[in-house]
């Protein structure tokens, strides 16, 4: 499997200011602060590999006029280092080109980040420091979710971590990540239910975009990041979510000062309601809590004196919703009044637009590929897929061959094959022929269990008569024929047409790769 699973390093980009001169970022308990000033950074991700280059200045516009600050996105090493020290940034894995077209915008990064662009954005002059806008850096994604069963060793690397990263002396603060809990699921498998976010729940991802190739993490795993995040996967505008989180961001803005610069204090009002004040000499906000799971009515009285003495912004939290009033004359934001209905979308009906969609398909060459022999490696043991494969397929074949005398007891009756696997699915072949597949158990730390088939493998007649088949002498091919012979290339379909079959199109077929065109596409 092939997931973006970053270890290192989250940049922020911010679209606050556009500047040459060096900056000072630091923080305190209360906020970002830049060159002595605190600041409400915020920030959205867009993840630079999840999208075409080509789409990357719109996306960032639509942010910056959504109200954002700043842009934070991963650095994705898997894909620039497919192999060791084989490094790709070319196409949509320009890194530098992102943090450059980020920076035209006006805007400031979050950059989780890694050794090589760490050093290619010294080069280049991208930290805040250096008159650049990557205000800050994030050593680490998530490490703590999985550091415990590791112990001492954890967090031994984790202390490297964080001593590599400051050795680089780069100017804008480092921040780590540790989110013990994380929300499930953590995926969404192809043809399953579609989770769907409301506006006022979500506001982590700004565009997820779409897990090219093999990064989504495994075959049967959608390839859509959509997040019903403020822009959808193809870039456009999701409402109302874009709208609604408009609307908070601009009133955020308007009362920035008093939130970064304002003393604090919490009052308890009636029936669970806490009021936490921000008050400078000039002004003050004021956010209203309910901590009821219930609706509560509060009396006019008691919440117009309190409010009215310190009201810029009321903000109420009903039935487990936030919900932000005004007083007197002033900005404010509101959850309850915020647009509940789904923006319905509708197929184009152009007359113009293709009436049908070509399908074709080819099937993959099983028996001339694997079953019938060729194979890259024999050993006389089980080996983990990952060791094997070398992340450059999700597919590997073991093979075997066993003697069976012609008074052998598994001769004599009905024989069930037994296997360990904690791959994604497991496809049966006997003599040639197809006799099975079966999904396996999803399991967590596979780098601990090992990937793929594992010890033992019988053929078990019952519980006293069975065939270990782990030692005997397994052949190894990695990946398919359609993959060796890149059948998904355009080019591919010129150099073998008469392989691919347009009529019938056989659905419901094991092992076959299917090929769809059109000749146009309307936006």
């Amino acid at each position: 499997m092939n997931i973006f699973n970053i270890l290192f390093t989250v940049f922020i980009f911010s679209f606050i200011l556009f500047h040459s001169k060096a900056l000072n970022v630091t923080h305190d308990s209360r906020s970002i602060i830049i060159d002595g000033n605190h600041r409400i950074i915020l920030s959205g991700s867009i993840h630079y590999p999840r999208s075409t280059a080509q789409m990357w200045s719109d996306l960032i516009r639509k942010a910056k006029e959504g109200g954002l600050d700043a842009v934070e996105t991963y650095v994705f090493w898997n894909a620039h280092e497919p192999a060791r020290r084989q490094y790709d940034f070319s196409g949509n894995l320009d890194l530098i080109r992102f943090l450059k077209t980020v920076q035209d915008q006006g805007l400031m990064q979050f950059f989780e980040l890694d050794l090589i662009p760490v050093r290619s954005g010294i080069m280049e002059k991208l930290f805040a420091s250096q008159g650049g806008n990557i205000i800050l850096a994030q050593v680490e994604n998530e490490y703590g979710n999985v550091m415990e069963p590791y112990g001492d060793d954890g967090k031994s690397y984790i202390n490297w971590c964080a001593q590599m990263a400051d050795s680089f002396d780069i100017g804008v603060p480092w921040i780590m990540c540790q989110q013990a809990a994380p929300p499930k699921p953590t995926f969404k498998s192809w043809g399953g239910a579609y989770p769907f976010r409301t506006a006022e729940d979500l506001a982590y991802s700004y565009h997820g975009g779409t897990n090219c190739g093999r990064t989504s993490g495994g075959p049967y795993i959608t390839t859509t990041y959509d997040y019903n995040a403020p822009l959808d996967e193809y870039g456009n505008l999701n409402q109302p979510t874009w709208g609604h989180l408009k609307e908070l961001h601009d009133v955020l803005h308007s009362i920035e000062y008093t939130l970064t610069n304002g003393e604090v204090k919490n009052e308890k009002l009636s029936n669970l309601v806490m009021a936490t004040i921000y008050e400078t000499k000039e002004k003050s906000s004021c956010f209203l809590s309910n901590t009821n799971t219930k609706i509560v009515q509060m009396s006019a009285s008691e919440a117009l004196i309190t409010l009215f003495q310190h009201g810029l912004l009321v903000s109420f939290q009903i039935a487990g919703r936030k919900h932000i009033i005004p007083l007197r004359q002033t900005p404010f934001f509101c959850f309850v009044s915020a647009q509940t209905s789904l923006m319905v979308k509708k197929l184009n009906k152009a007359e113009d637009e293709p009436s049908s969609l070509k399908w074709m398909w080819r099937p993959e060459l099983i028996e001339s590929a694997s079953v019938q022999g060729r194979r890259d490696v024999s050993l006389n043991k089980i080996v983990d897929q990952k060791d094997m494969a070398n992340d450059a397929t999700d597919y590997l074949w073991y093979m075997t061959s066993i003697d069976v005398a012609k008074d052998d007891p598994v001769l004599n009756g009905t024989v069930t094959l037994c296997v360990n696997d904690t791959g994604h699915v497991l496809h049966a072949f006997f003599n040639g022929e197809y006799i099975g597949s079966q999904w396996s158990k999803y399991v967590s730390l596979l780098d601990l269990v090992g990937a793929g088939i594992t010890s033992p493998i019988e053929l078990v007649l019952n519980k006293n008569v069975f065939k270990d088949l782990s030692s005997n002498k397994w052949t190894y091919k990695v990946g398919l024929n359609g993959i060796s012979n890149k059948f998904f290339n355009t080019d591919c379909a010129s150099k073998s047409s008469s392989r691919w079959i347009s009529d019938p199109i056989l659905v419901y077929k094991n092992f076959a790769w299917y090929k769809v065109s059109c000749s146009s596409i309307i936006s």
